[in-house]
């Protein structure tokens, strides 16, 4: 018997110094940009399952110098055997609650990289379908190495692949003119996207088999690129999670504004007579880290509670002719019809809202107007300080829309703290997230016979949250609790099966959607059908730890935000409008 422990002992040191030695191990390629040498790392939670992960590869010339505030160009290829076994740094950014986690802290302009996720046991022969994740973090923070893509790539033996592009001023400065457009980081994601379609082959990738995919800001940028007919063949399918082109926050002037603010506190003024180059190149010789700190500066100095983003995506002339809610519509047949053709999955947490929280969580905000976050968020909250800001931001500053708003997420019974809390971090997620998701997918879906439409909403509330903790008052799942699913539920302990579950079946419908364009695979009965989505029937998946098909999500908040306040805006303008007597 104990000779039986003994070589029981002896074989699991064994298993355990097997799995040490062959957890990471170099492997090399050749592409057509020369050789690549990355990393052969095991897939969390299995023994046998590998993944090749090529980190930090240049997708484009370092954007620094004269090329700061430009397009990105092309890199064409490298000297020697390219190093890919580490991570590049992440684009010069602020500190953040949600990205911190990683295992490059340095960040650097020079930082246009993108990871490749490649699963081992591919053949020489197979071209795998490619998913591409843009990340999120309202254009101002993020990186590609915060998401370990091992398990999905595994589970659903496709290649994934990871990218940083510019943020904040560096990603986004406009002039409103053609001297500075904006966009760079945009543009980063599409130069990114063309190196993938030239080059994925060398790494078993199919080119002509992609799909992008993205979260928050991430879901704004793929829903986005999927507007510009330019982009024809670059991908084939759209997955866009919690942020859709359409969304509120997209397009607004802030980015011009804060372009402007930010060079005149860094001593960049520009002249009487707009000398916008001359802006440029005092912009552009000012360190990254000092217009950063400035930009920091700025942002800590304010003191008006605002429901703007940063810096983001404006309307261009060149990528965006008009509002994405214009290119959306018939009036642009080229952009509209091209959205069309692709196949769509979008959806949202049932607490898209808990973004207001974090915003609202400020100690300025909270002394200034006398509440406490993590007591609850009252109806003085809610149509004192919310729905005001909104309404200044978005509606002009009208009174009677402010009350009808007011009225919808009130919970009229004052005893109820935690209700009317939910109700008003809601105002914010529907608002800016939620139904916009649902008209987008119907406009998508609507008498379509080009491409497929699948919604979700997931419920769960994920056990490992991504972010600042929740209130106890919150028990909704709050934006981002899709990714761990996705991304790395299984690098943590003590993970319940259910949860672990869910997220090898979201990984597997995600992976069916961009093999097949349909999140079901007829030869895996092991998850539920998802059914398709038409603005008709409405059919969406409930992703909780039962999943579920149900009917119309987000039925009530698309009806008041995409009927209920149009139908009164145009009966208001009638009523005034001189022509109409």
């Amino acid at each position: 018997m104990e000779d039986q422990i003994t070589l029981l002992l002896v074989i699991g040191i064994l298993s355990v110094l097997h799995e040490q030695i062959h957890a990471q191990t170099e492997v090399t390629r050749s592409t057509r940009l020369g050789d690549i040498r990355g990393i052969k790392t095991l897939v969390p939670g299995t023994k046998i399952k590998y993944v090749d992960q090529f980190r930090k590869i240049p997708y484009a010339v370092p954007p620094v110098g004269l090329l700061r505030f430009q397009k990105p160009r092309p890199l064409d290829n490298w000297e020697g055997t390219l190093d890919a076994t580490e991570f590049g740094p992440s684009c010069i950014q602020g500190q953040s609650g949600y990205f911190t986690d990683v295992p490059n802290k340095s960040k650097a302009e020079d930082c246009l990289f993108l990871n490749i996720y490649v699963p081992s046991d591919v053949t020489s022969d197979e071209q795998l379908p490619v998913m591409v994740w843009i990340h999120g973090g309202a254009f101002l923070y993020g990186q590609g190495m915060f998401y370990n893509a091992s398990s999905l790539a595994s589970i659903g033996n496709v290649i994934v692949v990871t990218m940083n592009y510019r943020l904040g001023i560096f990603g986004f400065l406009t002039l409103n003119d053609p001297i500075a457009r904006g966009n760079y980081g945009l543009f980063d994601q599409i130069l990114a996207l063309q190196w993938v379609k030239k080059n994925i082959v060398s790494f078993n990738g199919n080119p002509d088999s992609v799909t992008i995919f993205g979260e928050s800001a991430g879901g704004m940028s793929v829903s986005l690129l999927s507007l510009m007919p330019s982009n024809r063949g670059l991908f084939h399918r759209v997955i866009s999670q919690s942020g859709t082109s359409n969304s509120p926050c997209l397009m607004v002037e802030n980015s011009y504004l804060l372009s402007k603010l930010v060079g005149s506190t860094a001593g960049c003024k520009l002249s009487p007579n707009e000398d916008k180059e001359s802006f440029l190149n005092c912009m552009r010789e000012i360190p990254a880290e000092i217009l950063q700190e400035v930009l920091e500066k700025i942002y800590d100095s304010a003191t008006e509670f605002r429901l703007l983003l940063g810096f983001g995506p404006v309307v261009d002339g060149e990528l965006f002719p008009d509002q994405p809610t214009r290119l959306l519509s018939d009036a642009y047949p080229n952009h509209h019809y091209f959205f069309r053709s692709l196949d769509l999955m979008t959806g949202f947490t049932s607490g898209e809202g808990s973004l207001l929280y974090d915003q609202l969580s400020n100690p300025k905000f909270q002394s200034h107007f006398n509440y406490n976050v993590s007591a609850g968020l009252s109806k003085d909250v809610l149509c004192g300080l919310v729905v005001p800001a909104l309404v200044r931001d978005y509606y002009d500053n009208n009174q009677d829309i402010e009350n009808l708003i007011c009225d919808e997420y009130s919970i009229h019974s004052s005893e109820d703290l935690s209700s009317q809390s939910r109700r008003t971090t809601d105002a914010h997620g529907d608002f800016f997230l939620t139904a916009p998701t649902i008209d987008i997918a119907n406009i998508h879906s609507k008498e379509n016979g080009l491409s497929y439409t699948f919604v979700y909403m997931l419920s769960h509330i994920n056990p490992v949250h991504i972010g600042p903790p929740q209130p106890s008052w919150f028990t909704r799942s709050v934006h981002g609790d899709d990714l761990l699913y996705l991304f790395g539920l299984q690098h943590h302990n003590n993970i319940d099966i259910k949860d672990l579950e869910l997220s090898r079946t979201m990984m597997s419908y995600w992976a069916n959607f961009a093999r097949f364009g349909n999140a079901n695979n007829a030869e895996d009965k092991s998850a539920p059908v998802w059914p398709q989505y038409t603005s008709d029937h409405q059919l969406f998946i409930d992703l909780d730890s039962k999943i579920s098909v149900k009917i119309s999500p987000a039925k009530q908040a698309y009806q008041f935000w995409y009927k209920t306040i149009p139908k009164y805006m145009k009966s208001e303008n009638h009523s005034h409008d001189p022509s109409e007597l």
